[in-house]
């Protein structure tokens, strides 16, 4: 494959979701959100922002007693799906008070090269996020967590996610 072809059709966001949906669909309590509309959107609320200025609450989010997990599907690297949720737990810590809040992030691969900067700006973003937030008493990783999955494989990384999830609940 080469930078110029599209990404295989399994790299769809629709075709991870429903595989993400079926991953989790056994846990008993758990509730499954997507898409763009108002009761998927978030902003911290000194912010101001109204409508479609509001961040989309990942584009898959699963939600228990005990969990909030939120997954970003992207086909390149970038940040702006992990720090947006930076000044969202910095406002409000009570949001992860007795639920932990879990980012996970899948990352389209076509190769091992593939967008290694923008992927170690992640981590380095991730670190930051770490950091900032224990000001606010928020413990990684027992409060929250972020991890990135990357591959071309969407079975495999749609598996490691579904892992990542339920072992938070374990």
């Amino acid at each position: 494959m080469t930078t110029d072809e599209p990404l295989p059709e399994v790299w769809t966001e629709k075709v991870v979701v429903g595989r993400l949906r079926e991953g989790l669909s056994d846990i008993p309590g758990g509730e499954m959100m997507s898409g763009q509309g108002g009761a998927n959107a978030f902003g911290p609320a000194d912010w101001g922002l109204v409508g479609r200025q509001r961040f989309q609450y990942g584009d898959f989010r699963f939600e228990t007693e005990r969990l909030v997990a939120v997954v970003e599907i992207d086909t390149a690297g970038g940040v702006t799906n992990l720090v947006k949720y930076w000044p969202y737990l910095a406002a409000r810590p009570d949001a992860v008070a007795g639920r932990r809040f879990l980012i996970a992030h899948v990352f389209a691969s076509a190769s091992a090269n593939d967008y290694i900067s923008h992927l170690r700006l992640w981590d380095f973003v991730a670190e930051r996020m770490r950091d900032d937030l224990a000001k606010f008493g928020l413990a990684y990783p027992t409060d929250w967590e972020a991890r990135r999955f990357v591959g071309r494989d969407v079975a495999l990384s749609v598996k490691e996610t579904v892992a990542f999830i339920r072992e938070a609940l374990e």
